[in-house]
């Protein structure tokens, strides 16, 4: 990585991180009881994982993450969509 995309990829968690925190206020304020809220939070954090072990388990065999995902998806012509 160059000192570019480095910044690049900085400068994009703080602003991802800071709207997340601006949203968060927003539901916390609308949100009946707190148990709601805490609720919510904790099952969007199961389906993030669900989600997250589900496509790191596709390409468990082998390297490659997301080319070696869409190779198989795609009958080895997937190599051309990941960029």
């Amino acid at each position: 990585m160059t000192l570019l995309d480095s910044t690049c990829l900085i400068v994009g968690i703080i602003i991802s991180v800071s709207i997340c925190q601006m949203a968060q206020a927003a539901i916390a304020g609308q949100a009946v009881r707190k148990v709601c809220y805490q609720g919510s939070g904790l099952l969007g954090g199961l389906l993030s994982l669900c989600g997250a072990l589900s496509y790191a388990r596709l390409c468990m065999p082998q390297e490659g993450g997301d080319i070696c995902y869409l190779n198989r998806a795609r009958a080895g012509r997937g190599r051309f969509l990941f960029n």
